[in-house]
């Protein structure tokens, strides 16, 4: 499926999974001026085409006590295969919550969350320890000004 073949009806369920995941489908179909069944329909349609890939539970991870977000910036070796493998071990890090593969000066942005400054000096001996890891650099998240878990339509 391309972008091409999601309607403006399959981009108004999207946004209405983002905004409540657990919507109930007559809800939604109700508000579509459709019938469940069509709103059934397409989101099998959207799940088979991978368009829509899962529904995850959104957590205040403060109160669980991750009460630090940390943005590491990474710089690794360059050869064959070795950049991405130091990719794949930094995300098997007890912490991490994304890696990303970046161009420009950098290899990669991490971002992790930990409990203390003890957790926060765990992760980053944890990053230098990775074959191939030239340098990182960490900071802490001291506001969040925006963050989201919706993409560009909603």
């Amino acid at each position: 499926m391309t972008r091409n073949h999601v309607d403006e009806m399959d981009r108004k369920i999207i946004d209405m999974l983002q905004e409540d995941g657990r919507a109930p489908l007559a809800t939604m179909a109700a508000k579509l001026g459709v019938s469940t069944p069509t709103i059934s329909d397409r989101l099998s349609k959207l799940r088979r085409n991978r368009v829509i890939l899962g529904f995850r539970t959104e957590v205040d991870w403060s109160r669980l006590g991750y009460d630090l977000l940390c943005v590491t910036t990474v710089l690794t070796t360059f050869g064959k295969g070795q950049t991405i493998s130091a990719g794949n071990k930094l995300a098997r890090i007890r912490g991490v919550i994304a890696v990303y593969f970046v161009m420009g000066d950098l290899d990669f942005v991490v971002v992790s969350r930990a409990t203390d400054k003890k957790d926060i000096a765990r992760i980053t001996d944890e990053f230098m320890s990775v074959p191939g890891i030239v340098r990182t650099n960490t900071h802490i998240v001291l506001k969040t000004v925006k963050e989201e878990i919706f993409g560009p339509m909603a």
